[in-house]
């Protein structure tokens, strides 16, 4: 039993998750247009080294589901000239179509071909772009949350304030709404495992930014893959180790020091926020085995401006008289609607202060003397703490897996 038990989870190690990979196909011919069969497409990694190869079909073609990132794309066949590009950029979900065509020779040629410019996905009529790493990092993000770079998407609206309070908590993690999709009915993706919070929607666990190689929303037509929901599809990849080490330190400090002060606080507001981190990804055996971490923290101190209504030095004394009635004011109009009803009679002198507690006496004795408003700013706090590890490991020159163990936000 036990025996059986392992080499299932031997057979189901190399399936790749859902969403993470992209596709390399097209077809090789030789110089008159023919197509030619049974010639040798390497794709090779830039980073890890992870190589996958196949012979094109009678029909000339081939197709390759490779993981994001880097490659070089090599063809060969008998009685012609080895083809080498290189410079491909695979994105995630993404079908890039590379058609080859093989000159004749006698003699051992290659044709090299460096390719740095986009691919155009011809292959697929998914909507949706990718936003890579490189924007994450560089755009400016307001508390550096990956999904605000959503909003340059086609079909994408953030969430107003309206349509988030009417959610209630539900819609606490929320990001935005896609084709006029309710929020909810979206879907997250973090390497191919779903990472949506059941019980209030949203994403699960938001990602630090340095940890992201790209994501993309799938706005419209998504394959069959991505069922299940109404909505967009947001599919995340981490980042993960290669042969050379990379990793990045970093804080981002934001204080009260230029910041205005509220109109109803009477001193600019205490803000203290610290966010700050550490990634670092590298070989573990070189071409075989990759690791990466990361960590984030965030430290938030930030004053909140509040006022009430509080009695006056009048009515704190049982004098009631100072607030006219509305006996005396037309049936059905404004004022007697907003205000007080009227009194016939002073109340005992010292009525409120026998009744009030330890807390409304101290928010009497705080309010400002001689009005009826009580101001206050307190410092409110939020902490946490965020990490996570990914393994890469390649089983062989066409199959590999990778585990991902990202970790939660714990406050402290």
């Amino acid at each position: 039993m036990k025996r059986g038990f392992l080499l299932l989870l031997f057979v189901c190690v190399p399936v790749y998750s859902q969403g993470t990979n992209a596709t390399l196909e097209g077809q090789v011919t030789d110089p008159s247009g023919g197509v030619i069969a049974g010639a040798v497409v390497k794709a090779v990694s830039a980073n890890t080294g992870f190589t996958q190869i196949q012979a094109t079909t009678s029909a000339g073609a081939y197709h390759l589901s490779l993981p994001v990132g880097p490659y070089e794309l090599r063809v060969s066949a008998a009685n012609f000239s080895e083809y080498v590009r290189s410079g491909i950029q695979l994105e995630v979900s993404r079908t890039a179509r590379i058609d080859v065509q093989l000159q004749v020779t006698k003699e051992k040629e290659t044709v090299n071909v460096d390719a740095r410019a986009p691919l155009v996905d011809v292959g697929s009529n998914v909507i949706g772009n990718v936003v890579t790493g490189r924007e994450l990092v560089e755009l400016p993000l307001n508390g550096r949350n990956f999904t605000q770079l959503g909003l340059l998407q086609p079909g994408v609206a953030p969430m107003t304030a309206g349509l988030a309070e009417a959610g209630g908590s539900l819609r606490g993690g929320q990001a935005y709404a896609v084709n006029g999709q309710r929020p909810e009915s979206n879907n997250y993706l973090l390497d191919g495992v779903t990472n949506v919070n059941r019980v209030d929607g949203g994403y699960a666990l938001k990602t630090p930014v340095d940890a992201i190689h790209e994501f993309r929303i799938l706005t419209e037509t998504a394959p069959a893959e991505y069922g299940g929901t109404s909505g967009a599809t947001t599919t995340v990849v981490t980042r993960s180790g290669s042969n050379q080490v990379h990793g990045t330190v970093y804080e981002f400090l934001r204080n009260d020091a230029l910041d205005a002060r509220n109109f109803f606080a009477s001193s600019v507001e205490p803000l203290k926020q610290n966010q700050f981190g550490v990634t670092l990804g590298g070989p573990v055996r070189r071409n075989k085995d990759f690791l990466f971490g990361y960590y984030e923290g965030f430290r938030n101190r930030q004053g909140i401006t509040q006022s009430a209504t509080v009695p006056s030095d009048a009515q704190r004394s049982g004098d009631f008289f100072g607030h006219k009635g509305s006996a005396n004011r037309p049936a059905g109009s404004a004022d007697q609607l907003l205000e007080w009803p009227a009194v016939s009679e002073q109340s005992d002198s010292g009525a409120i202060s026998e009744c009030d507690g330890a807390q409304a006496g101290a928010v009497l004795s705080a309010r400002q003397c001689g009005t009826e408003s009580f101001v206050t700013t307190q410092t409110m706090q939020n902490s946490a703490d965020q990490g996570g590890v990914r393994f890469d490991h390649v089983l062989t020159s066409a199959t590999g897996f990778s585990y991902t163990t990202p970790g939660p936000p714990a406050p402290m």
